[in-house]
C-alpha cells in the first residue's frame, strides 16, 4: 500500500525513463511530481529500436497498445558486411520470434514512444508535470527529500527518483564517478522516404559493419521517414557531448566501405554529432529515499539498442518493488536496486563488446563473419533469451528469464530441439495471449500522392502483360508481405482506355471499390457490370472474371482480397483464361450471389438513416452490405460497410478484433488511432490494425467505405468489440 505521507514522489527528469517511472509509481497509488528542465514535456532525438522486453514494460505500464500502434514492426534483423556487402545475419522476427518472446521487435521515433508514455501520464490525476525545472541538488532527511532547482525553488517529496540522464546531477552529487569517453562518434539524421535509396528500403533495422565503423538504417513513422546512424572511431581526443557535425568529417572516415552502404552518407541535409561515453557499472545507486534510474544509473553505449529498454524495465521493476515492500519506499528502492544491478551491468558490458565485434577489422572481421554467417534462427533466439525474455513478476520485482542460460532446463530444451519438440510452457502466454497483438501499423495513403504513380504504371506495362496492373498498398509494418493487414490485401488497379485485363479465377474472394473513372466494366462468369464511382463490385471465390475499359478515361479502383487468409489456410488455387474451355463442360456453378452494389442507392440509404434519428456514437450511420437471400455478409470472409459521419461529428473511441481498411468517399475529416492522427480527403485509404482504439472526426459530411475480416471472425465466433 502507498505510504500515508501527503508528499509526492519526486521524479527528476521527464524523458522516457522519467515518465515511465511516474506511471509505474502512480499505478501503485502514489502521487508523483515530475521535474523537467525543458520548457515543454517532449523528447528529442531520432530513431529508437525496441526489443520485446520494451513492449513487455509498455504493457505493464498500460500503454502497450499506444506504443505498438506507433512503431514499425520489423520483419527481420539484418547484419551486412560493409566491406564486401555480404549478408551475415538475417534473423526473422515474425511469428516465431513473437511466440518465443511474447512481443515484437520494432523501430520508432523516440518522440512517438515518449508521446505514448505522456498520454498515459496525462490520463491519471496522480501525476503533476513541472517544466522549466532543472534539479541542481537534493537534500534528504528522515522525513523525505527536497529537490532544489536552478531558480532556487524547493520541491518537497517523500522520495526522489533521479531520471536525469547520462549527465545526472543527482548521480554526481551522490557518487561523483567519472564518465568513460569511448572515442566513438555517432552521427544521427532522419531522411524523408522520397530521398532514401529504393534498394535499401527494408523493413528491418540493418547494420553495415565495417572496420572501426558501422552504419545503421531503418524505417520510421510508417515508412515516411528513415533513420540513418553512422559511427566511427575518432582520430582525435573526444569530449563527451553533442554538437553540430559536418558531412566532410563523416565522409573522411568511410573510405574502406562498399558503394551500397556508402550512399547513405550523402543523404542527410544536417547532422548531429554525439561523442559517446558510458560509465563503469556500480553496485549501489540507492541512498535511503533517493535512487537512480535509466541512464542516470547505468549509461551505456548504443550497440545493443537497449538504453531506453533498460529504463523502461527499471521503471516497471521499481513500481513492483515498492508494491512488494508494502509502500515502504526505502525498502522498495533497495529491492529495486538488488533486482537491477547485475542485469544492467551485464547489458553495459555486453554493449561494449558488441561495439568491438561490429567494428572488427582484418582477421578478426573474418572470424566474426565465419561465426555468424548461416546461424539458425533458433540459436540466435537462445543467445538473446537473457535479454529479450524479460518479464514482469507480479510477486515482487520484474525478472529476467527464470532459469540460468546454461542451467539444466536450457540443456533439456537443447536436447529436445533436434527431435522437433518444444516446451509449451515457454510459449503459452504468447500463443494464447490475454488479447490480440496488432499486426502491422496504422497508416494512411494520400490519394493525391499515390495517384501519379498509379497512372505512371501504364507507361511501363500493359494491363494484358501485367494480368492485373495494381500497385499494392503494403502496410509499412509488414514490408515485403503484400499485406495491408495480417489477413487482408489491398491494391489500386488501373485500366486505361481500350484495355482489357484477361479472365482468370481463384479461390480468394475479391471486392472492387471504384475510386476514379466512370463506365468501365467487370464481368463475373457471364454477368457484366458497369462500374461507377463509389460502386462496390464483388467477385466471389472461384468465379471467372475480367475487366475492361471502353471509355476515354482511366479507371482506378481499390482491390480488396483475403489473399493472406487463404494462404494461411493452405487453400490457394487459380486458373487462367486458356483453361476455361476445359472446365466449362463441368456442371454449372451455383447462381451468383449479389455482385453489384451501386453507390447512389447506398448513399440514399445513409441519408434515410440520418432522417430516422441520431447516429451511433461510436460508428455513425452504418450500412452493412448483406446478401438479401441469407441476411449474412455478402462475402464469406470479408465484411463490407459504408458509413456516414455528419459534419462536426466525432465518434467515441472504439476498437474491434477485425482490422479495418477505410476509403474516404466524400468529405474531409481525420481518424485518430491510439493517439496518432491521419487527416482524410476523398479517395485516401487508411488501415487500422485489429484491437487498436480509434475515433473518427468529420469536418464536413464524411462518407467512408470499409472492409475487414469480420465476416470470417463472425462465422468462427471470434469477433469482439469494445465501445470505450
Amino acid at each position: 500500500m502507498p505510504a500515508t505521507s501527503p508528499s509526492p514522489i519526486l521524479i527528476a527528469g521527464g524523458g522516457i525513463g522519467g515518465l515511465a517511472a511516474a506511471l509505474a509509481l502512480a499505478r501503485q497509488g502514489f502521487a508523483v511530481k515530475v521535474l523537467e528542465q525543458a520548457s515543454e514535456i517532449g523528447e528529442i532525438g531520432a530513431g529508437i529500436q525496441l526489443g520485446p522486453n520494451a513492449f513487455s514494460a509498455f504493457d505493464a505500464l498500460g500503454v502497450g497498445e499506444r506504443a505498438r500502434s506507433r512503431a514499425v514492426h520489423t520483419g527481420r534483423l539484418v547484419l551486412m558486411d560493409a566491406v564486401d556487402e555480404a549478408e551475415l545475419v538475417s534473423l526473422p522476427v515474425g511469428e516465431a520470434f513473437r511466440a518465443r518472446f511474447g512481443n515484437p521487435y520494432a523501430v520508432s521515433h523516440r518522440a512517438d514512444m515518449h508521446l505514448s508514455l505522456l498520454e498515459g501520464v496525462q490520463a491519471t490525476e496522480r501525476i503533476e508535470l513541472c517544466t522549466s525545472t532543472q534539479v541542481e541538488r537534493i537534500e534528504q532527511d528522515a522525513g523525505g527529500v527536497t529537490a532544489i532547482d536552478r531558480a532556487g525553488h524547493r520541491h518537497r517529496g517523500a522520495a526522489l527518483v533521479a531520471c536525469d540522464g547520462v549527465k545526472s546531477t543527482v548521480r554526481q552529487q551522490l557518487i561523483g564517478d567519472p564518465v568513460r569517453v569511448s572515442g566513438h562518434v555517432v552521427y544521427r539524421a532522419v531522411v524523408d522516404d522520397r530521398e532514401f535509396p529504393a534498394d535499401l528500403k527494408w523493413n528491418a533495422p540493418c547494420v553495415w559493419a565495417g572496420p572501426d565503423c558501422h552504419l545503421v538504417h531503418y524505417p520510421l513513422r510508417g515508412g515516411e521517414q528513415w533513420n540513418v546512424v553512422v559511427t566511427f572511431h575518432s582520430r582525435g581526443r573526444e569530449e563527451w557531448g553533442v554538437t553540430d557535425g559536418s558531412r566532410e568529417e563523416v565522409m573522411s572516415y568511410f573510405d574502406g566501405i562498399a558503394a551500397r552502404p556508402r550512399q547513405l552518407l550523402a543523404l542527410p541535409r544536417s547532422w548531429r554529432r554525439w561523442a559517446t561515453a558510458d560509465r563503469d557499472p556500480i553496485a549501489r545507486w540507492t541512498f535511503g529515499r533517493v535512487t537512480l534510474l535509466g541512464d542516470a544509473a547505468h549509461p551505456m553505449l548504443q550497440y545493443l539498442a537497449q538504453g531506453a529498454c533498460m529504463a523502461l524495465e527499471d521503471a516497471v521493476t521499481l513500481g513492483e518493488a515498492v508494491r512488494s515492500a508494502g509502500g515502504d519506499l526505502e525498502l522498495g528502492f533497495q529491492r529495486y536496486e538488488q533486482a537491477r544491478v547485475a542485469r544492467t551491468a551485464r547489458v553495459v558490458l555486453m554493449t561494449r563488446e558488441m561495439g568491438r565485434i561490429y567494428h572488427a577489422r582484418g582477421v578478426e572481421r573474418l572470424v566474426r563473419n565465419d561465426l555468424w554467417r548461416g546461424r539458425a534462427p533458433g540459436r540466435w533466439y537462445d543467445a538473446v533469451e537473457w535479454l529479450y525474455g524479460w518479464r514482469v513478476d507480479p510477486a515482487g520485482t520484474a525478472r529476467a528469464p527464470a532459469s540460468a542460460p546454461d542451467g539444466p532446463r536450457e540443456q533439456f530444451y537443447r536436447r529436445i530441439e533436434p527431435h522437433s519438440l518444444a516446451p509449451l510452457w515457454t510459449r503459452l502466454k504468447a500463443l494464447v495471449p490475454r488479447e490480440p497483438t496488432p499486426t502491422g501499423v496504422a497508416h494512411r495513403w494520400r490519394y493525391a500522392d499515390v495517384r501519379p504513380h498509379v497512372l505512371e504504371a501504364a507507361a511501363h506495362i500493359t494491363a494484358a502483360e501485367a494480368e492485373r496492373r495494381v500497385l499494392i498498398l503494403e502496410n509499412p509494418g509488414l514490408r515485403g508481405s503484400s499485406q495491408v493487414t495480417g489477413n487482408l490485401y489491398a491494391g489500386l488497379q488501373l485500366i486505361m482506355p481500350g484495355e482489357t485485363a484477361p479472365p482468370h479465377r481463384h479461390t480468394q474472394s475479391a471486392l472492387r471499390f471504384i475510386v476514379e473513372g466512370d463506365g468501365a466494366y467487370t464481368t463475373v462468369d457471364d454477368d457484366q457490370v458497369v462500374m461507377r464511382p463509389g460502386d462496390l463490385v464483388i467477385t466471389p471465390a472461384w468465379r471467372w472474371h475480367q475487366h475492361g475499359n471502353r471509355t476515354e478515361r482511366p479507371m482506378v479502383w481499390l482491390d480488396g482480397l483475403d489473399i493472406p487468409l487463404a494462404m494461411y489456410l493452405g487453400a490457394t488455387f487459380r486458373e487462367d483464361a486458356h483453361e476455361r474451355a476445359a472446365v466449362d463442360a463441368a456442371p454449372a456453378p451455383a447462381p451468383l450471389p449479389p455482385i453489384h452494389f451501386p453507390y447512389a442507392p447506398s448513399r440514399a440509404a445513409l441519408e434515410a438513416m440520418r432522417q430516422g434519428g441520431p447516429p451511433d456514437p461510436h460508428l455513425g450511420y452504418l450500412l452493412r452490405y448483406l446478401d438479401p437471400a441469407t441476411g449474412a455478409w455478402v462475402m464469406p470472409t470479408i465484411a463490407t460497410m459504408l458509413r456516414l459521419l455528419p459534419a462536426g461529428f466525432s465518434s467515441a473511441p472504439y476498437r474491434s478484433s477485425d482490422s479495418m481498411v477505410f476509403v474516404a468517399v466524400e468529405g474531409h475529416g481525420a481518424i485518430d488511432v491510439a493517439g496518432a492522427r491521419f487527416e482524410l480527403a476523398p479517395h485516401d485509404v487508411a488501415v487500422v490494425p485489429g484491437w487498436l482504439t480509434y475515433a473518427i472526426r468529420a469536418d464536413d459530411d464524411l462518407v467512408l467505405f470499409s472492409y475487414s475480416e469480420r465476416a470470417a471472425q463472425d462465422r468462427l465466433g471470434l469477433f469482439r468489440e469494445q465501445r470505450l
